[in-house]
């Protein structure tokens, strides 16, 4: 039997194992189902204790965590191992094995463990602890950076001020203790407020409290007999600070003049009153701000300014309209306070009955208790999984993926692998310049493509299935949310569609990732980005445009003899550790990832398709698959084909030597071509038949043009075979394709050895030039004219990227300190 030939008989019998997989693995092995996993000893070593031995029942997958050595990717290797058998004896043995019942068990593992969302991991940084961040993976350098300290003077987290052409952006950054370093994350509530240090050492002194970091640094300059504060998070989180700090202080509020401003002014009083604090406020629209101004866009303003224009709460035009928030302030007070301070409460309710204000906060509080049961509303569509708590094998989290892949769907090694690389790849896909579309397609249906994409929505990050989708939808979706998108019936929708392609395409890099459209009742201009990985399913042949930037898996329907298993009826919730663990791997992983071309294939000689694989092979080699990964490269990565237009010019040219003419008319070149069997021309426009005018186009293009000349009494349009000829051999003779292509574009470097085309290079490309102009030029001559230097053309490197200051983003990796793809804000 040759080697297809046992892949094949070990593809159907790992499927028959997994099958029936907790009775095959228990008449094997002494241990204990757990969850989806046979915790097992290892009879090939010293072990009595349940622990460190699994074999994943869902995908066969197994490993010994106490030796590095006895691992493996499905049953049948695992049959191997303990048997000590090679592949043919095990597969010969395996089919009479009938698995006996499951051995008896410890007691004590029965009970599998559940899964219970982790807390945010953070604490103020220790004094020893490394730098934070300085560098964030797609914002670039902050322009502003703000610590929030504890009572004690440490730093409890830090927030980053990013400039970008949207506009400001913040990120926070926290400790995490576990893993003694920096996390892009907010600690839990309460935050500590700003300046709180200073506050604790000074009870005395009088607060100003404003809207953001920025204005509690000018207030601090204008108003240095004040301490000024504010909170971490934006204006509609107010209430995650903790503001017992301020509580019974003399506090003055400077709210910025807007409307989100006055609400988070009203919030902020509500809970300082409700406590007996001091309030005075500073009427800042009355007095004529800009909308959307803060102290700091005022450096004039005086202490005296100050204590003229300030107004206790109560006489504040808002003061009628802020009942509720005072209503809700007081539900959030523990029992003992709100009776403490009721009667202070009727007084701020302009004196309503105490049994009405009880009947209020009792509401208030019922209102609250529900909120915390039900699961709040969230700005994304997606749950926020919490990473796997251990670190992750990314070697065996591959393997794993690739056999679940393969369960589902009938697919070859390098075909699986492809995709379980492209899987983990959405979760660290910011941090390389391209990001390959993966295309899913088939000459039928009833291939497969529908169960392969919901395999991968259930192990990708944040996968979202978008059947027929439009335009607007794609790039709006890829804004607010970030997803991995998998778009299925492709073929019903996409030809034709020109804008969808363009944006499907554009999306591709992460320099063009961008549509501008209008938005809002005055149609300003905004920019939307698109850079998102997406996978798409389709029958038949797609765009060559979408061919080019996609890694590429052609589905076959399945034999009879090819067992499957079936998608679990709760896929997702199945295949949750498998995006735990992703999300954890890319954690810990994400900085180290170093985007290569050196990586992919060199035998490959088309570019597009090597940059499609550099994600992949940086993943691979992370993993320590490098060599599987060129592999599957080689075996998936199509050939370069000629375009639509290539092939025309292919064609024309035989029918001039068909005909033996030096032209010939326009009408007569199109009915030959549409009449030429098994060509696309007979129905080159949605069904229609290439006529005279679309000819005229697509050679235009090229520079080619109609010429009148007589044709018996007639004065037709001619194609002269001397225009063409430059063409054919231009684009069509085989010696002109080995030379390389002196009019297509230099792919991007990798910017780690960036060499310039020194003063000898631009003398060789002129050299060579002139060559391969020259009538009489021969092969020889092109070849002799590549020897002029050691630094000419032929040898030269790409040409560096314009600005040094673009460095990092050319390395294509990410800085020290960035997080996880996955998380809010952090993937673009």
């Amino acid at each position: 039997m040759n080697k297809k030939g046992f892949i094949q008989r070990r593809d159907r019998m790992n499927r028959v194992l997994l099958s029936n997989s907790a009775s095959v693995v228990s008449s094997w092995l002494e241990g204990e189902k757990i969850g989806k996993e046979y915790v097992a000893i290892n009879p090939l070593r010293d072990d009595e204790t349940l622990g460190s031995f699994n074999i994943n029942l869902t995908t066969g997958v197994w490993k010994d965590f106490a030796d590095d050595d006895f691992s493996g990717p499905d049953l049948v290797s695992l049959y191997m191992r303990l048997n000590g058998l090679d592949e043919s004896a095990a597969l010969d043995a395996l089919v009479a094995v009938q698995p006996a019942g499951p051995k008896s068990i410890p007691p004590a593992l029965k009970q599998p463990t559940e899964y219970v969302k982790a807390e945010v991991l953070s604490a103020p940084a220790p004094d020893d602890c490394h730098l934070p961040p300085d560098f964030h993976s797609d914002l670039g350098a902050p322009s502003w950076t703000w610590g929030y300290r504890t009572a004690e003077g440490r730093i409890a987290f830090l927030v980053y001020r990013f400039d970008t052409e949207k506009g400001k952006e913040t990120r926070p950054v926290s400790y995490n203790p576990e893993k003694q370093d920096w996390q892009w994350k907010l600690p839990n509530s309460p935050l500590p407020i700003y300046h709180l240090d200073l506050l604790t050492n000074d009870t005395d002194a009088s607060v100003l409290v404003v809207e953001g970091e920025k204005a509690a640094d000018a207030a601090t300059k204008l108003f240095p007999d004040h301490i000024s504060s504010t909170s971490a998070s934006g204006s509609s989180n107010a209430l995650k600070a903790d503001w017992s700090p301020l509580h019974q202080r003399s506090v003055t509020l400077i709210p910025d003049a807007d409307e989100p401003g006055t609400k988070y002014a009203m919030t902020v009083a509500a809970e300082l009153m409700v406590y007996g604090s001091e309030v005075f406020v500073i009427d800042t629209l009355k007095l004529g701000w800009s909308d959307g101004d803060d102290v700091a866009d005022y450096p004039d303003l005086t202490q005296e300014w100050l204590t003229d224009e300030r107004v206790l709460i109560a006489d504040w035009a808002y003061f009628a309209d802020m009942d509720g928030f005072i209503i809700e302030a007081a539900a959030r007070m523990p029992p003992l306070d709100y009776d403490r301070r009721k009667d202070k409460l009727v007084e701020l309710l302009g004196g309503v009955a105490k049994p009405t204000l009880d009947g209020m906060v009792k509401q208030a509080r019922k209102a609250h208790a529900q909120a915390d049961k039900e699961v709040p509303e969230a700005t994304s569509i997606f749950a926020d999984e919490e990473p796997w708590p251990q670190a992750v094998d990314g070697k065996a989290l591959v393997t794993e993926i690739q056999a679940i892949v393969r369960n589902h769907v009938i697919l070859s090694e390098h075909e699986a692998l492809a995709v379980a690389l492209w899987i983990v790849q959405t979760y660290v896909f910011s941090a390389f310049r391209v990001c390959p579309r993966l295309l899913v397609s088939s000459p039928e249906k009833r291939c497969g493509k529908t169960t392969l994409l919901e395999t991968i929505q259930a192990l990708c990050f944040r996968g979202l299935a978008a059947a027929n989708i439009s335009a607007a939808s794609l790039f709006r979706a890829i804004e607010a949310w970030s997803p991995t998108l998998l778009i299925d019936e492709a073929d019903t929708f996409l030809h034709g569609n020109d804008e969808l392609r363009g944006i499907l395409n554009a999306g591709h890099t992460k320099s063009t990732a961008y549509v501008l459209r209008t938005a809002g009742d005055d149609h300003e201009p905004k920019r939307f980005y698109t850079f998102a990985p997406i996978a798409i399913g389709m029958i038949k042949q797609p765009p060559d445009t979408l061919l080019d930037r996609a890694v590429v898996i052609r589905l076959q329907r399945k034999l009879g003899i090819d067992p499957v298993i079936p998608l679990p009826l709760e896929t997702e919730q199945e295949y949750l550790h498998i995006r735990q663990k992703c999300l954890r791997w890319a954690d810990d992983t994400i900085e180290e990832l170093a985007a290569d071309r050196a990586l992919t294939p060199a035998d490959i000689d088309n570019d597009r398709a090597r940059d499609n694989w550099i994600p992949l092979t940086a993943i691979a080699q992370s993993c320590g698959l490098l060599e599987a990964a060129q592999a599957a490269c080689r075996q998936l990565t199509l050939k370069e084909e000629d375009s639509l237009t290539v092939e025309l010019l292919a064609d024309i040219r035989q029918i001039f030597e068909e005909e033996n003419k030096d032209k010939l008319t326009s009408k007569f070149l199109v009915k030959k071509l549409t009449t030429l069997e098994e060509r696309p021309w007979a129905e080159f426009s949605r069904g229609k038949p290439l006529n005279q005018n679309k000819l005229a186009k697509l050679l235009k293009d090229f520079g080619v043009h109609t010429v009148q000349a007589k044709l018996g009494s007639k004065n037709l349009k001619h194609y002269k075979l001397a225009d063409l000829t430059p063409l054919f051999e231009r684009y069509l003779k085989a010696d002109a394709l080995a030379t390389p292509d002196r009019s297509t574009a230099t792919p991007l470097p990798d910017a780690k050895k960036p060499l310039p085309m020194g003063a000898a290079g631009v003398a060789d490309e002129v050299a060579v030039t002139t060559a391969l102009s020259d009538e009489g030029a021969t092969q020889s001559n092109i070849d002799d004219s590549f020897q002029i230097s050691d630094a000419g053309v032929a040898d030269a490197k790409p040409l560096p990227l314009p600005s040094e200051t673009l460095e990092a983003a050319s390395e294509q990796r990410l800085q020290p300190g960035s997080g996880v793809a996955g998380k809010k804000g952090v993937r673009r």
